[in-house]
C-alpha cells in the first residue's frame, strides 16, 4: 500500500501507531520532494471519541485533538476547504479510508470536480455509521 512517499504494510502502519486500526489517514504531499509528507491519522476511541493526529513536517511537531465521531466529516470538508483556499497548497492530497481503496487527488482535480468533495463526506459517513471497525483475524468473530 502506497502512503504517501512511503509504502506501508499493514503490519508497519498498526506497529508505528500504538496498534490502532485508522478510521483514515491522509498524506498531505508537498511539491518538494525533498520535504516530508504531513501526516492525519484518525482513530477510534472509547465513547463516540476519535483521536486526530496532525504531523506537521515544516514545523517537526505533532499535534492530538478529540473529536466526536459525528464531527468528522465536517473535519475532512474543511480539511479539503483550507487545501483549496491555500495559495501555496500540497501537491497531492493522499485519503486511506479503511474499507475503501487509497484514493489520491490535488487541487485542480478537487476544483474542476465538485463531486469529490461530497464523496468523500459519502464515505466518511459510511465509517461514522459503522459500528466497528476490526482487522481481519483480529479474533472478536467478525471475520
Amino acid at each position: 500500500m502506497r502512503w504517501g512517499r512511503k509504502n506501508w504494510s499493514v503490519a508497519e502502519q498498526t506497529s508505528t501507531y500504538n496498534m490502532s486500526i485508522f478510521l483514515l489517514s491522509m498524506f498531505l504531499i508537498p511539491k518538494d520532494e525533498t520535504q516530508a509528507d504531513d501526516k492525519i491519522f484518525v482513530r477510534q476511541l472509547a465513547n463516540n471519541l476519535l483521536e486526530v493526529e496532525h504531523y506537521d513536517s515544516k514545523m517537526n511537531k505533532k499535534y492530538k485533538i478529540c473529536i466526536q465521531r459525528s464531527a468528522l466529516k465536517s473535519y475532512i470538508t474543511n480539511i479539503v476547504k483550507l487545501y483549496l483556499y491555500d495559495s501555496d497548497p500540497f501537491d497531492n492530497i493522499q485519503f486511506n479510508f479503511t474499507g475503501f481503496p487509497s484514493f489520491m487527488t490535488n487541487k485542480n482535480n478537487l476544483q474542476e470536480n465538485p463531486n469529490i468533495i461530497s464523496t468523500l463526506r459519502n464515505v466518511t459517513s459510511i465509517l461514522i455509521e459503522s459500528e466497528s471497525i476490526h482487522e481481519l483475524g483480529c479474533g472478536c468473530g467478525c471475520g
